[in-house]
């Protein structure tokens, strides 16, 4: 360290040593630390190492960290001394992440512990059969003469009394009440709900007891005093209903429970994934997993309810809950079939997904159906393994909940919800089991610090942007539209590729059809509004009217419904003349041929030449379309132009400007390759809008409008040349 204190090449190294030597001092101070060696050996810490720990291990366990591995492998093997009795001697080195990591000895083979499952310590005297069928038990109302009420007695089928004390609540079957003992409850049935097969069935049930903390599992099956069938006895349950406990807003979450973490979901969920598990390796289907079933006190106490409901051999779960029900079994009577464990596991995940979700199913998502439709279809809104997200991935927190979960824990939810992936089908879901070793290594690497050592919002309940490591952080950019994260190259003029696909609503001029004038062709192309017609219309627009003969040339040309629509609404006849006859202009007996005039022309032919000079632009436009020299759109744009423009200040120069520029753009238009387009363009995007301001004496706008045509084609003329 000494050495690096005095590198004279490397000024931060030497500082970071000097740094750790005054740490180092420091502790040595305070009795934390001690040093050991011998002057007399040389300067290489290897010898130093294996001389001190040598003597060392006599009287105290050691532990070497060092990323030297041939070092750490070769004092590992004074373990293997014969000669010499000690303590053990540790190496761990530290990763990447900055936590310490056990070195193995040279040879030593990698040996899992040996875990032994709970289903392995679980006898076959204690589990239920696994039927195939329903069993044919009736499903008849049994008669009763007296439901006991608070401060009643009533007995077990031991003849055991149990006294009814103060209600607790009630619910759609029944009512519950305290007793003597206050770690058991009573559930007294109501009337409708006494019958022969939930008789039966709580007799199956308690002729195996379980007993687990958490579990409200029959104990004794009651009857009244006339020895009638009336409800049986539990383990008392504590808190709230997970639903309300926390399927809650974000902001009543953080009042509520300010100190939460991503860690205590994951042990939530690991709490009532090991409770489930304890039912399923007995061969109990829940059948109703649902946040209503759950009481939560902490994530370490947790109650399952309503059991006496779940799937024991041939007596079905005759209840369910659609956002929990397997796709296969969507729709079905839950009375009419026995549930297997792949339609359980199914509901295993969605609640795991919940819950690390705060109450968000699986299949909820932007634009989509209803879940249970979603869930048939199996459409999962999260994507996996790409950078891309989904367009109807909801927004805002879940998002950014979903990007901060481990790699492990994305793919088993994908695999599992998204249509024709390995775990997608009732038989290959993951069990019980996988999720709570996936939830066991998600905790460990919570609370290792692991996740957080890559990013800091990793353990946050609602993380506040994207998952980043590393450098990425340092490229992250908000889209200016809806405010989220990405990295920069993944934004087009700051936008993310979601906002570019979305913008304005709005009806297709001619079918009403819903468009969209994007954000793309807003920001990006820079145009002012969207699309006339939706694409079927203006395919239907762009199609063949009527073919007509040019009476120049003769040969024939189509006149399309768009064509069509143009004159119809303006009471113009049809072009007589092909569009390659109009570009050149031929004479004809209505259309002038030349944009220049002779010097001889006479003063009042000047003027009504000049008259005309100015609508250069929009008399080939008008000649595209076939239209006469004194069309309705040319003299109210040469009277504007006399009457107003040239009365205001910048006027004149203006229309001097004009008479300059505007032949020169003319022929670059006859000539473009474009001239179809361009000529469309100028009438719909200009020539029309400003008739329609001059009708409305909005001068100003038409000026300015007219005006940024011209620069607009001043602009592609100068490029094109």
């Amino acid at each position: 360290m000494k050495k690096h204190q005095n590198n004279e090449n490397n000024s931060e190294l030497a500082k970071m040593a000097t740094q750790t030597l005054r740490r180092l001092a420091l502790l040595q101070q305070k009795g934390h630390l001690d040093i050991y060696g011998d002057q007399s050996l040389d300067n290489f810490a290897d010898n130093v190492f294996n001389t001190q720990i040598t003597r060392l291990r006599v009287t105290h366990a050691i532990l070497l960290i060092t990323n030297d591995i041939k070092l750490g492998q070769d004092i590992l093997l004074l373990n293997q001394s014969q000669s010499v009795r000690g303590k053990k001697v540790h190496v761990q080195k530290v990763d990447r992440f900055g936590f310490l990591q056990r070195v193995r000895a040279d040879g030593e083979t990698v040996q899992k512990p040996h875990v032994q499952s709970e289903k392995a310590g679980v006898t076959e005297k204690e589990k239920f059969k696994l039927a195939t069928k329903i069993t044919p038990v009736s499903d008849q109302t049994m008669h009763i003469n007296k439901l006991p009420e608070a401060g009643d007695y009533v007995q077990t089928d031991k003849k055991r009394r149990v006294h009814l004390r103060k209600q607790l609540g009630s619910g759609g079957e029944g009512t519950v009440y305290a007793t003597d003992d206050k770690n058991v409850v009573a559930k007294i049935y109501k009337r409708e709900k006494v019958t022969v097969e939930k008789h039966e069935k709580l007799k199956l049930m308690v002729s195996k007891p379980i007993q687990k903390e958490g579990i409200c599992y029959p104990i004794d099956i009651l009857y009244n005093e006339y020895n009638e069938f009336i409800g049986y006895t539990m383990p008392k349950a504590e808190g709230k209903e997970l639903k309300h406990f926390l399927f809650i807003p974000k902001k009543v979450f953080e009042n509520r429970h300010p100190n939460w973490t991503r860690k205590d979901l994951v042990k939530l969920s690991l709490t009532i994934l090991e409770k489930i598990d304890y039912l399923q390796k007995r061969n109990i289907i829940l059948g109703d997993i649902n946040p209503f079933n759950i009481l939560v006190v902490s994530p370490e106490e947790v109650y399952l309810v309503d059991v006496d409901s779940n799937q024991v051999e041939g007596f079905p779960c005759p209840v369910g809950t659609d956002n929990y029900t397997a796709p296969e079994i969507q729709g079905k009577n839950f009375k009419d079939f026995l549930r297997t464990f792949g339609n359980e596991y199914f509901a295993v995940a969605t609640l795991v997904f919940s819950i690390l979700f705060l109450g968000k199913s699986p299949y909820s998502q932007t634009g989509g159906d209803t879940n249970a439709e979603n869930i048939k279809s199996m459409d999962f809104p999260y994507t996996y393994g790409q950078e891309e997200r989904a367009e109807n991935t909801p927004k805002g927190q879940w998002r950014y909940i979903w990007s901060n979960l481990p790699y492990r824990v994305k793919k088993a939810f994908y695999q599992t919800f998204q249509k024709g992936q390995p775990h997608a089908n009732e038989s290959d879901r993951l069990k019980t089991e996988d999720w709570i070793q996936i939830m066991k290594k998600y905790f460990s690497d919570l609370d290792s610090g692991r996740l957080v050592q890559q990013d800091e919002i990793a353990n946050d309940v609602f993380p506040s942007r994207f998952k980043m490591i590393g450098d990425s952080k340092q490229n992250l950019q908000n889209c200016i539209l809806c405010d989220q994260s990405y990295q920069k190259w993944q934004l087009t003029k700051n936008i993310c590729r979601g906002c570019l696909n979305k913008g304005e609503e709005y009806g297709c001029a001619r079918c009403g059809k819903e468009m969209i004038f994007t954000n793309f062709e807003k920001h990006v192309k820079h145009m002012k509004k969207g699309f006339e017609h939706c694409k079927d219309c203006n395919a239907h627009y762009n199609s063949e009217f009527k073919s007509i003969q040019c009476s120049d040339c003769r040969t024939y040309f189509s006149l399309t419904y768009r064509d069509k629509e143009f004159y119809d609404q303006r009471g113009y006849n049809y072009p007589k003349r092909c569009l390659d006859c109009r570009r050149s202009n031929k004479t004809t007996s209505h259309i002038h041929k030349d944009y220049s005039q002779p010097e001889t022309e006479s003063r009042s032919s000047q003027s009504t030449r000049s008259s005309r000079r100015w609508c250069f632009l929009t008399t080939v436009a008008c000649e595209y379309y076939d239209l006469a020299d004194n069309c309705y759109e040319l003299e109210t744009l040469r009277s504007y132009r006399d009457n107003w423009l040239n009365a205001q200040t910048d006027g004149p120069s203006i229309i001097k400007q004009y008479y300059e520029d505007a032949p020169t753009i003319v022929k670059y238009i006859k000539q473009s390759e474009q001239y179809e387009e361009l000529c469309i363009m100028i009438m719909r995007q200009y020539i029309q809008p400003c008739i329609q301001l001059i009708e409305n004496s909005q001068y100003q706008e038409c000026k300015n409008l007219y005006i940024e045509m011209f620069n607009h084609l001043k602009q592609r003329t100068t490029q094109g040349e």
